[in-house]
Protein backbone atom coordinates (compact mmCIF):
# COMPACT_ATOMS: atom_id res chain seq x y z
CA UNK A 1 0.00 0.00 0.00
CA UNK A 2 1.27 3.55 -0.98
CA UNK A 3 1.82 6.25 2.07
CA UNK A 4 -0.25 8.85 1.58
CA UNK A 5 0.80 11.80 -0.71
CA UNK A 6 0.02 15.71 0.53
CA UNK A 7 -1.59 17.41 -2.12
CA UNK A 8 -0.06 20.97 -1.26
CA UNK A 9 3.45 21.96 -0.46
CA UNK A 10 2.02 23.56 2.88
CA UNK A 11 0.86 20.45 4.07
CA UNK A 12 4.30 19.01 4.99
CA UNK A 13 5.92 22.04 6.41
CA UNK A 14 6.78 21.59 9.98
CA UNK A 15 5.32 24.50 12.24
CA UNK A 16 8.13 27.39 12.94
CA UNK A 17 9.05 26.74 9.55
CA UNK A 18 8.96 29.40 6.47
CA UNK A 19 9.51 28.95 3.05
CA UNK A 20 9.47 30.37 -0.43
CA UNK A 21 6.21 30.15 -2.64
CA UNK A 22 6.10 29.28 -6.42
CA UNK A 23 4.73 32.88 -6.85
CA UNK A 24 7.34 34.83 -5.10
CA UNK A 25 6.14 35.06 -1.21
CA UNK A 26 6.99 34.07 1.66
CA UNK A 27 5.36 31.94 3.94
CA UNK A 28 5.35 31.10 7.70
CA UNK A 29 3.63 28.37 9.61
CA UNK A 30 2.64 28.87 13.15
CA UNK A 31 -0.01 26.44 15.18
CA UNK A 32 -0.87 24.25 12.23
CA UNK A 33 -2.17 27.72 10.87
CA UNK A 34 -0.10 29.37 7.01
CA UNK A 35 0.40 33.22 6.66
CA UNK A 36 1.48 34.27 3.47
CA UNK A 37 4.25 37.68 3.28
CA UNK A 38 5.69 39.74 1.07
CA UNK A 39 8.67 39.76 3.04
CA UNK A 40 10.57 36.54 4.34
CA UNK A 41 11.22 38.90 7.95
CA UNK A 42 7.26 39.20 8.21
CA UNK A 43 7.10 34.96 7.48
CA UNK A 44 10.03 34.74 10.07
CA UNK A 45 8.80 36.48 12.82
CA UNK A 46 5.29 35.12 12.54
CA UNK A 47 6.74 31.40 12.45
CA UNK A 48 8.46 32.11 15.75
CA UNK A 49 6.28 34.39 17.81
CA UNK A 50 3.02 33.63 15.55
CA UNK A 51 2.83 37.34 15.14
CA UNK A 52 4.41 39.48 12.50
CA UNK A 53 6.08 42.83 13.14
CA UNK A 54 4.11 44.50 10.60
CA UNK A 55 0.58 43.17 9.73
CA UNK A 56 0.08 45.05 6.08
CA UNK A 57 2.94 42.72 4.90
CA UNK A 58 0.49 39.59 5.12
CA UNK A 59 -0.86 38.86 2.02
CA UNK A 60 -4.06 36.96 0.74
CA UNK A 61 -2.37 33.04 0.46
CA UNK A 62 -1.91 32.23 -3.12
CA UNK A 63 -4.35 30.26 -5.51
CA UNK A 64 -1.64 27.33 -6.14
CA UNK A 65 -1.53 26.63 -2.37
CA UNK A 66 -5.56 26.47 -1.57
CA UNK A 67 -7.48 24.11 -1.07
CA UNK A 68 -9.84 23.75 -4.01
CA UNK A 69 -12.54 25.59 -3.01
CA UNK A 70 -14.88 22.60 -4.21
CA UNK A 71 -13.90 20.01 -2.53
CA UNK A 72 -16.14 16.88 -1.77
CA UNK A 73 -18.46 16.85 0.73
CA UNK A 74 -18.92 14.02 2.90
CA UNK A 75 -22.43 12.97 1.35
CA UNK A 76 -20.64 12.94 -2.02
CA UNK A 77 -18.43 10.40 -1.49
CA UNK A 78 -18.88 7.08 -2.42
CA UNK A 79 -21.80 5.82 0.16
CA UNK A 80 -21.96 1.76 -0.91
CA UNK A 81 -23.48 -0.22 -3.53
CA UNK A 82 -27.08 -0.31 -1.66
CA UNK A 83 -27.76 3.24 -1.63
CA UNK A 84 -27.01 3.36 -5.70
CA UNK A 85 -29.37 0.31 -6.29
CA UNK A 86 -32.67 2.21 -4.57
CA UNK A 87 -32.26 4.36 -6.72
CA UNK A 88 -32.57 2.42 -9.79
CA UNK A 89 -35.41 1.80 -12.03
CA UNK A 90 -33.84 -1.61 -13.02
CA UNK A 91 -31.35 -3.01 -10.80
CA UNK A 92 -30.27 -6.29 -12.28
CA UNK A 93 -29.63 -4.50 -15.97
CA UNK A 94 -27.95 -1.60 -13.91
CA UNK A 95 -25.60 -4.24 -12.48
CA UNK A 96 -24.99 -6.74 -15.42
CA UNK A 97 -24.56 -2.78 -17.69
CA UNK A 98 -21.25 -2.31 -14.14
CA UNK A 99 -20.10 -5.75 -14.70
CA UNK A 100 -19.87 -5.53 -18.58
CA UNK A 101 -18.31 -1.70 -18.23
CA UNK A 102 -15.90 -3.08 -15.70
CA UNK A 103 -14.73 -6.44 -17.53
CA UNK A 104 -14.36 -4.85 -21.09
CA UNK A 105 -10.45 -4.81 -22.01
CA UNK A 106 -11.30 -2.08 -24.79
CA UNK A 107 -13.31 -0.18 -22.44
CA UNK A 108 -10.53 0.07 -19.86
CA UNK A 109 -7.53 0.96 -21.69
CA UNK A 110 -9.81 3.42 -24.44
CA UNK A 111 -11.63 5.21 -21.47
CA UNK A 112 -11.12 4.20 -17.94
CA UNK A 113 -7.64 4.76 -17.87
CA UNK A 114 -7.81 8.18 -19.55
CA UNK A 115 -10.70 9.54 -17.12
CA UNK A 116 -8.53 8.03 -14.26
CA UNK A 117 -5.32 10.31 -15.58
CA UNK A 118 -7.80 13.34 -16.21
CA UNK A 119 -8.87 13.07 -12.68
CA UNK A 120 -5.32 12.38 -10.90
CA UNK A 121 -4.20 15.71 -12.66
CA UNK A 122 -7.15 17.61 -11.71
CA UNK A 123 -7.32 16.79 -7.92
CA UNK A 124 -3.40 17.31 -8.04
CA UNK A 125 -4.06 20.81 -9.22
CA UNK A 126 -6.55 22.00 -6.99
CA UNK A 127 -9.04 22.27 -10.05
CA UNK A 128 -11.32 18.97 -8.97
CA UNK A 129 -14.90 19.74 -9.21
CA UNK A 130 -17.25 16.61 -8.00
CA UNK A 131 -20.17 17.95 -9.64
CA UNK A 132 -18.41 17.55 -13.11
CA UNK A 133 -16.98 14.26 -12.45
CA UNK A 134 -20.73 12.01 -13.16
CA UNK A 135 -20.63 14.15 -16.47
CA UNK A 136 -17.13 12.59 -17.55
CA UNK A 137 -17.83 9.19 -16.18
CA UNK A 138 -21.47 9.18 -18.76
CA UNK A 139 -19.32 9.19 -21.36
CA UNK A 140 -18.38 5.93 -20.70
CA UNK A 141 -21.37 4.78 -19.14
CA UNK A 142 -23.16 5.53 -22.62
CA UNK A 143 -19.86 3.93 -24.49
CA UNK A 144 -20.19 0.65 -22.51
CA UNK A 145 -24.22 0.72 -23.07
CA UNK A 146 -23.59 1.03 -26.75
CA UNK A 147 -21.67 -1.88 -27.22
CA UNK A 148 -23.04 -4.23 -24.54
CA UNK A 149 -26.62 -3.34 -26.26
CA UNK A 150 -24.91 -4.36 -29.57
CA UNK A 151 -23.27 -7.62 -28.46
CA UNK A 152 -26.46 -8.82 -27.00
CA UNK A 153 -28.85 -7.90 -30.07
CA UNK A 154 -30.21 -4.86 -28.56
CA UNK A 155 -31.62 -2.32 -30.64
CA UNK A 156 -32.97 -0.03 -27.79
CA UNK A 157 -30.56 0.26 -25.67
CA UNK A 158 -31.61 3.83 -24.31
CA UNK A 159 -34.66 2.35 -23.04
CA UNK A 160 -33.41 -0.62 -21.71
CA UNK A 161 -30.79 1.50 -20.06
CA UNK A 162 -32.84 4.90 -18.92
CA UNK A 163 -30.85 8.10 -18.72
CA UNK A 164 -31.98 8.23 -15.32
CA UNK A 165 -30.08 4.64 -14.17
CA UNK A 166 -27.31 5.60 -16.48
CA UNK A 167 -26.80 8.59 -14.28
CA UNK A 168 -26.51 6.96 -11.40
CA UNK A 169 -24.05 4.47 -12.50
CA UNK A 170 -22.02 7.35 -13.73
CA UNK A 171 -22.49 9.11 -10.20
CA UNK A 172 -21.64 5.79 -8.63
CA UNK A 173 -18.68 5.20 -10.64
CA UNK A 174 -17.54 9.14 -9.62
CA UNK A 175 -18.49 8.67 -5.66
CA UNK A 176 -16.38 5.46 -5.98
CA UNK A 177 -13.62 6.25 -7.82
CA UNK A 178 -12.52 9.48 -6.11
CA UNK A 179 -12.22 7.54 -3.14
CA UNK A 180 -10.04 5.45 -5.07
CA UNK A 181 -7.86 8.21 -6.35
CA UNK A 182 -7.39 9.90 -2.76
CA UNK A 183 -6.29 6.49 -1.12
CA UNK A 184 -3.89 6.29 -4.04
CA UNK A 185 -5.34 3.00 -5.51
CA UNK A 186 -4.09 4.14 -9.04
CA UNK A 187 -0.79 5.60 -7.97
Amino acid sequence: MKRYQPLFEAEVKKDGSTWKTKKGYYAGKHNGEIQYFSKEEGAKAYASKGTSNNPKSTIEEPKENKPSEKAVPEKEQFQGNDHYEKQYNDPIAMDELELSVENDGDLYRQQFQPIIKNLQRKIKSGKYNHELAPKLWMYYVDNGAKKYAKENGISDWHQVFTKKDRMVLAKKLADYHYDEIKNGQYD
